[in-house]
């Protein structure tokens, strides 16, 4: 393996480890009281990229673009690997769950604990106290 190809591996499973610690902290990080305001400010983000950005960029469906995502399947496909059709979230589902999962439930699921996600972090940030 030639040491373009290790770095490009390399850089990969970073990728990978990037994107969990996103989605993580996009689930959870509305629970400790010091990270609420950078978990609203990464949501907000997130919500200008999905619905500002997805519908321009990615062109399908009216949200859903990452730029992590963008630079990850670009790499996976300089490095020969097979580029998913859809976003990270459905490439986990369908890695965890070994098939393809429906992507109408993987949207709907998605959405669903990010706006709760959303909601808590801006609901337990205005509360006093």
């Amino acid at each position: 393996m030639s040491l373009r190809r290790l770095g490009g591996e390399i850089l990969n499973f970073f990728l990978h480890l990037i994107h969990l610690a996103v989605v993580g902290f996009s689930l959870t990080g509305w629970i400790s009281a010091a990270t609420r305001p950078a978990h609203l400010l990464l949501l907000l983000s997130t919500l200008v990229y999905w619905y500002g950005f997805g519908p321009v960029l990615r062109k399908k469906g009216w949200y859903g673009h990452c730029l992590i995502t963008d630079f990850q399947w670009a790499l996976k496909k300089n490095l020969g690997h097979r580029v998913p059709a859809g976003g990270y979230i459905q490439y986990l589902a369908d890695r965890i769950y070994g098939r393809a999962v429906d992507e109408q439930l993987v949207d709907r699921v998605t959405l669903w604990l990010f706006f709760s996600s959303l909601g808590a972090s801006t609901v337990l940030l205005l509360l006093p106290g």
